[in-house]
């Protein structure tokens, strides 16, 4: 299931020429980023995530090492948010992978996103192309992710409000019966 949210209606950055190529000044990193299709991506879900979501500026690092968490890990989180905890240290809430739009969000895309937080142990990854939205957060009674129906607000995570996940309530298949079957096509 995708999550509707429209990248579309977020601007772009202001775009700088910088060597004769076009960069885009990361406000997060505080340094001059290359433009390209992940990077346009990766802008616009920053700006949706303090927009929308309400997640302050100071709690949204891009392109983290994930060797900042475990000695020779490799990898980059290209967006990590985080909360304060009870005991006010900070924790992985949302993990987020970004993908250019021509590239498809298929099991291999979620799969890295779930490897990196191995590392991380955020509340939840999400994965997108900008075209396709997917969040998925982590269920304790299954040790694994279960997809969210919505995204929740950055004050839901950091209160631990519980997450909205699709409903595990699908029809169960019934296998048609062999009479049904018709080599007649």
């Amino acid at each position: 299931m995708t999550i509707k949210i429209n990248l579309e209606t977020i601007g772009e950055s202001s775009i700088y020429q910088r060597n004769g190529r076009e960069v885009y000044f990361d406000p997060i990193r505080e340094i001059f980023i290359l433009k390209n299709p992940e990077e346009i991506i990766r802008q616009k879900m920053v700006q949706y995530l303090q927009t929308e979501l309400g997640v302050p500026k100071s709690m949204i690092k891009v392109e983290v090492p994930l060797s900042y968490f475990k000695e020779k890990a490799r990898g980059r989180v290209d967006i990590l948010v985080s909360g304060s905890t009870d005991n006010n240290e900070l924790a992985a809430l949302i993990l987020i992978e970004c993908k250019a739009p021509g590239v498809p969000l298929t099991d291999d895309v979620f799969e890295q996103a779930a490897k990196y937080d191995e590392v991380i142990m955020a509340d939840c990854i999400m994965i997108t192309n900008g075209i396709e939205f997917r969040a998925y957060g982590w269920d304790e009674s299954i040790k694994w992710y279960k997809q969210l129906s919505e995204v929740p607000s950055y004050n839901s995570f950091v209160t631990k409000q519980k997450l909205k996940f699709v409903s595990d309530d699908f029809p169960a298949w019934k296998r048609p019966a062999f009479e049904s079957y018709s080599d007649s096509a």
